[in-house]
């Protein structure tokens, strides 16, 4: 995978909820708008594992994400709302989880999809520490959220279950065939 365009361009926080911040405010990025588009840079939220949810880039957009890297602890990729694509993407994270999809109705056209995307656990969580935790591709974050992964490679790291529950959401969660790596059940 090309990453000379990530390595070039970098942003960076560390907002976390143990720091007292609310999930939706510890986004290092934040994405407010229309037909926003990123390419060819990291978005990094450095808080560290023992910070609980700390979000490298929370989208509030329709918007495409090529060739860009995101790195934090939990909830790498927070999509609030509307439409993104991420495509030729590293996606990193430590635990927990790895995206966070909201959408209350089955007919909002929202979601989020992660296509020819690289996920894997974040480069300071050793395989040792990863023994000792669960990594979850997503969560639901309402009923009826939505996230696609495919044609991906999936670190290690992912639970063989693939996505967790949250609370009594019954998420609509999609993934197709062509992910590489890991085998999870039930495609």
């Amino acid at each position: 995978m090309l990453v000379d365009g990530m390595k070039s361009t970098i942003i960076t926080g560390s907002k976390s909820f143990a720091d007292g911040f609310s999930t939706f405010a510890t986004a290092t990025l934040t994405v407010i708008g229309d037909k926003f588009l990123a390419r060819d840079l990291t978005i990094a939220n450095t808080a560290g594992s023992k910070k609980f949810q700390a979000v490298a880039a929370r989208v509030t957009s329709n918007s495409a994400f090529y060739h860009c890297n995101f790195s934090s602890y939990q909830d790498s990729l927070h999509v609030h709302s509307l439409r993104q694509c991420y495509r030729d993407c590293i996606i990193q994270g430590t635990k927990v989880t790895i995206t966070a999809q909201g959408r209350t109705d089955q007919n909002q056209n929202t979601g989020i999809s992660l296509h020819k995307c690289t996920i894997v656990p974040a480069p300071e969580f050793n395989k040792t520490e990863r023994q000792n935790f669960v990594t979850f591709l997503g969560m639901p974050w309402r009923n009826c959220s939505r996230t696609v992964v495919m044609r991906s490679y999936l670190g290690d790291m992912i639970h063989p279950q693939g996505w967790s529950k949250w609370g009594d959401c019954e998420a609509v969660y999609s993934w197709v065939v062509f992910c590489m790596g890991k085998d999870l059940p039930g495609r």
